[in-house]
């Protein structure tokens, strides 16, 4: 989960998901979800669906490239 900048509130929280076939593309379980055990300004505006998050040469998360996804 990583903020966007957003006009309206200066900036809203959008999910990268790597999620299983019977998730993919279905948001609504997961903001349910997120509605269940988070407060409400912390829920994810948007998800984002990829089959696999970007990772450096070493192993670590490509923070740059999730960047990227999301804007």
């Amino acid at each position: 989960v990583m903020g966007v900048p957003d006009r309206r509130r200066g900036e809203i929280p959008v999910a990268v998901v790597v999620a299983a076939a019977e998730l993919e593309e279905d948001d609504s379980r997961l903001r349910d979800h997120c509605r269940a055990h988070l407060a409400r300004y912390k829920v994810p505006r948007r998800f984002v669906f990829v089959s696999a998050l970007p990772r450096l040469p070493g192993g670590k998360l490509d923070r740059q490239a999730v960047h990227g996804l999301v804007s």
